[in-house]
């Protein structure tokens, strides 16, 4: 039936075809046809008299300019449309490095559910965004959790204010909405409901973060007009240091109206990313947090009747791997084979041919030196190893040996090896995070500061931009300093020690002579002292060379 269904239409079509051809004009030309001397005369401001004007008329398929095949397209001006806002639109909802939050005081939460059930469903700003922060959403017992759900975000997370603690039987209150397609899983932290403050804390794994983010920390909070400031700052202090302990890597996000209060002397390493104003001319819905310049907020229409306007929060942040570069370095392989080959070459040599050719000493050492450096590079095998800004100190290459199986079951599909496999990272995991913890205390009980300092840095993530100017008393500036420390270190220029130096020199000069000995074992027992990730001196041997 099929075969002849298509039969059909195949005659259908070169019928029409067929007709088509024999009832248009065939004196139409097929194509317009210009030459290269018609071309440039045409582009002067006199063109040829013998050029005819081009009826379209004729056509009868219409001419596109855009994607062939018919579909036009909007011509682009020169430039493009930037800013946060539209990355955010263009950027995928789960790779996003922190979530994008919609932060409001509803003054009333129960009559704009309608309203906000239509912003979550047509709106691009609340259907996207990863949180729906509100307070004061004067929510009570009666008020049910199934009554408050919302498309894509399901029954909020809520905490409403308790009159038997405040003395107060209406107001306050604050929700969290967790949009479902950006993360599932999330721990209830913190309730906290006093006179002073309402509070609520919790913390969020979504299934993609950058590398450097263990989990994020979100707290919501409420203080009225009349509360006391103190009190509400040192309830924020003690929740952020419980949250911080528990893992101290994470991002930590405080917002909420917070009215007459501020963070600013509380807690020194937050920065508020609110810059707008949020009611009328004042900025009384702030949001603070722990990574400098995270966020770009945006102001939006106020939900209903509500007085406060809706502060759209987008992440501007960019993360480690992307901020820096991936660095190549050759690095040397020493293993016990080399080890033994460069030892073997060592000893073969003839040192006697070193000293008859050289005449003093310093050819000798430069002789010698360069010979030992060639002999390590010919046989201390090398490779090139990638260091992304975003890695781990306490990775091993153990650690990276599992991980590799671990691709490699997942692709043959082996899920009972890849089951075993994900039981030893976990146990590697800890074992190497524990290593590490115990070689930092190593380095502060031995008091070797300096390693330990790097290691803190690296931690945290200390940049050297971000040292802050110490500014000395008594000294107004740079130049006024540098030459304080120049009369200080130069005040010797002042006398003149030439008859003391001749005298220590002819000291020196009618001394007997005296001879030292250096045994071999005590050379060997120096070279087992030297650090192997001090740099090589001027003769370019280093420490690990000369401790094999």
């Amino acid at each position: 039936m099929d075969y002849y269904a298509m039969t059909l239409v195949w005659l259908v079509f070169h019928l029409v075809w067929s007709l088509g051809n024999t009832l248009l004009p065939h004196d139409r030309p097929s194509r317009l046809q210009y030459g290269r001397e018609l071309l440039l005369q045409w582009n002067t401001h006199d063109p040829p008299a013998d050029l005819e004007p081009i009826n379209f008329d004729g056509l009868l398929v219409p001419v596109f300019r855009g994607i062939p095949g018919g579909r036009s397209h909007k011509i682009r001006k020169r430039g493009r449309r930037g800013g946060a806002r539209l990355k955010l639109k263009k950027q995928s909802l789960s790779r996003i490095p922190l979530p994008s939050i919609m932060l409001s005081n509803v003054q009333s939460l129960w009559n704009k559910t309608d309203e906000l059930q239509a912003q979550a469903r047509y709106s691009h700003d609340f259907r996207n965004a990863c949180l729906l922060a509100f307070t004061e959403t004067w929510l009570s017992d009666r008020d049910s959790d199934a009554d408050l759900e919302t498309d894509g975000f399901g029954a909020p997370i809520r905490l409403d204010r308790d009159a038997a603690v405040t003395g107060k039987s209406s107001g306050g209150g604050v929700c969290l909405y967790i949009n479902q397609r950006w993360c599932k899983s999330v721990t209830v932290r913190e309730k906290l409901c006093t006179a002073d403050i309402e509070l609520l804390s919790v913390s969020l794994r979504p299934p993609y973060l950058p590398r450097e983010f263990p989990q994020i920390f979100v707290t919501l909070v409420y203080i009225h007009p009349r509360a006391n400031e103190r009190n509400a700052c040192e309830f924020i202090h003690q929740v952020t240091q419980r949250l911080q302990s528990i893992s101290p890597d994470a991002p930590h996000i405080i917002l909420g109206d917070m009215n007459h209060c501020t963070l600013k002397t509380t807690l020194r390493d937050f920065h508020q990313y609110i810059t707008c104003p949020t009611r009328h001319n004042k900025i009384l819905d702030l949001c603070y947090g722990n990574i400098k310049g995270a966020y770009k907020s945006i102001p939006l229409p106020p939900l209903g009747s509500s007085d406060h306007n809706c502060i759209q929060l987008i992440p501007v942040y960019r993360t480690v791997l992307k901020q820096g570069k991936v660095q190549n370095r050759r690095v040397k392989v020493w293993d016990d084979n080399a080890c033994l080959t460069l030892q073997g070459c060592l000893e073969a040599t003839d040192w006697d041919m070193f000293k008859e050719s050289s005449t003093d000493i310093d050819e000798l050492t430069d002789v010698v030196s360069s010979w030992v450096s060639y002999c390590e590079n010919s046989v201390i095998p090398e490779k090139f190893v990638k260091i992304y800004p975003n890695s781990k100190p306490w990775i091993s290459k153990t650690l990276k040996a599992l991980l590799y199986k671990k691709k490699k079951a997942f692709k043959e599909g082996n899920r009972l090896i890849l089951c075993n496999l994900q039981k030893e990272i976990k146990h590697e995991i800890r074992l190497c995070k524990r290593q590490y913890k115990e070689k930092i205390e190593g380095q502060l009980k031995t008091n070797n500061l300096g390693s330990a300092w790097d290691s803190m840095k690296m931690i945290t993530r200390t940049k050297e931009s971000s040292r802050k100017k110490v500014q000395l008393a008594g000294y107004n500036s740079d130049l006024e300093l540098a030459q304080s420390l120049n009369d200080f270190y130069l005040r010797f220029d002042s006398c003149v020690f030439r008859d003391k130096h001749v005298e220590i020199r002819n000291s020196l000069v009618s001394a007997p002579p005296q001879s030292f000995l250096l045994a071999e074992d005590d050379v060997i027992k120096c070279f087992k002292k030297c650090k192997q990730k001090k740099s090589p001196g001027p003769d370019c041997i280093s420490g690990r060379l000369l401790k094999t």
